[in-house]
């Protein structure tokens, strides 16, 4: 008689290293999916955030926010550009003065070209010319619009 030996029951070696093998290929999937995703919105954010801070020097400039030294009459205020960073400060007859609001753009992405200063108008908000800033990550970009009438719009 031969003796019944129960069968085992789990996993073999080999199917557990296909497993690992099948989740390693969806968990790197998932990652570089991630990955690009996270980029696209560093990009997207960093012109949202040149919109915004723009807007704020505008509004600075239109409702005359003159600093409390070193400025006898206000022209407007204006904005510069670096390859990864800008300033907003007050222009005056003398110069610029008072505060100066930096900002610096995330990792990897900074400005296509080298973007003009723009200074807004006191009272009025408007420019002298129409400009485009352009951010860029190295594959993607975003535009923003600076129209003479003060318009600032993405493109």
């Amino acid at each position: 008689l031969r003796s019944k030996e129960p069968m085992k029951k789990g996993f073999t070696l080999l199917e557990l290293i296909i497993a690992m093998g099948i989740a390693l290929v969806l968990a790197s999937g998932i990652f570089a999916a991630y990955e690009k995703f996270n980029k696209r919105e560093r990009l997207r954010q960093a012109a949202a955030t040149l919109k915004n801070n723009l807007r704020f020097g505008q509004s600075k400039a239109i409702n005359g926010e003159k600093p409390v030294a070193g400025c006898t009459q206000l022209v407007g205020y204006s904005v510069t550009f670096s390859v990864g960073s800008y300033t907003i400060q007050a222009q005056c007859t003398e110069g610029t003065a008072g505060a100066v609001t930096s900002v610096t753009l995330p990792t990897n992405v900074v400005f296509s070209g080298a973007p003009s200063p723009i200074t807004f108008t006191v009272l009025t908000g408007t420019v002298s010319t129409d400009t485009t800033l352009t951010v860029s990550d190295g594959t993607d970009s975003k535009s923003i619009q600076v129209k003479r009438s003060g318009d600032i719009n993405e493109v």
